[in-house]
């Protein structure tokens, strides 16, 4: 392992700190903050009706919904994200995941991680939590992996020019002709 590879693997262990103390902040900042008080911080939409809901992309079932109030604060969600649907406020036994497909003021589509649509959509108060996204912390992971592995080639170059261990090296091109 060259010393370049050595200091990449460090930045995967670091990297995987970095995701575990985020999860934990989420964790706390989900577990033991009120519903209203996510609600002024961005990452909860409570009430929310269904507006309509059908079959997407897939064959995958996605819901449309509308906040009712509280439409003036800001919030987090944005398309891609991943979330929680819940019925009513106990947020623990009636929840599905999903991914927001479209955002825009107050209304919300989710496309739902299941081939069923939940059969208690309709008897209540929605909310929608926003969850925690580890997919950027595994891109960065799965970049870092790629550039450690790489035994040859342009990329195992760059790795060991960037941390100093071999000099960079210039090809000369092609001599372009003046057109004027």
């Amino acid at each position: 392992m060259t010393p370049a590879q050595a200091e990449i693997s460090r930045l995967i262990d670091l990297l995987k700190i970095e995701k575990d103390e985020d999860y934990a902040q989420y964790q706390q900042k989900m577990l033991n903050t009120s519903l209203d008080e996510r609600r002024k911080q961005g990452v909860t939409w409570y009430p929310v009706v269904k507006v309509n809901h059908f079959i997407s992309t897939g064959e995958r079932w996605t819901i449309e919904l509308e906040r009712t109030s509280h439409l003036d604060q800001n919030h987090a969600f944005q398309s891609g994200a991943v979330v929680s649907l819940f019925l009513g406020q106990d947020e623990k036994d009636s929840t599905t995941q999903g991914v927001i497909s479209f955002i825009r003021d107050n209304k919300m589509r989710i496309v739902i991680n299941s081939d069923e649509l939940p059969d208690w959509i309709g008897d209540g108060k929605l909310g929608v939590n926003l969850l925690f996204d580890e997919g950027s912390y595994r891109e960065m992971n799965k970049a870092l992996k790629e550039v450690l592995n790489a035994e040859y080639g342009r990329l195992a170059d760059l790795r060991e020019i960037f941390y100093g261990a071999k000099e960079p090296s210039f090809k000369n091109g092609f001599e372009f002709q003046s057109v004027n």
